[in-house]
């Protein structure tokens, strides 16, 4: 499974309306809570190939706030240790029953 932060390229429609203000990213932080919250009701089964992505620097207006890929999952993994989360801790919130669709 590939799950990663938005980037924005120019030459696009969301790459227009980023330049003009009417989207905005997520904060890092709020990304990471996020992707925390994703990881904790996933199948511990499923394995993740990847969390951030990167797009070409020509073409880039927004990518991973400025920040390298390997920086934004060791800030994930050190806050999922520090709060005790790892994947598939809530996967069975509603005993399976959302497995079974």
């Amino acid at each position: 499974m590939k799950s990663h932060s938005l980037y924005i390229l120019k030459d696009t429609k969301m790459g227009e309306w980023y330049e003009k203000g009417i989207i905005k990213p997520v904060t890092i932080d709020n990304f990471i809570e996020r992707a925390i919250t994703f990881l904790e009701y996933l199948s511990p089964d499923i394995v993740i190939q990847r969390l951030t992505g990167r797009a070409p620097e020509e073409r880039s207006l927004f990518c991973n706030w400025e920040t390298s890929w390997w920086k934004i999952v060791e800030l994930l993994e050190e806050r999922m240790k520090n709060q005790n989360s790892y994947q598939g801790k809530r996967f069975h919130y509603l005993n399976g029953a959302v497995c079974s669709m």
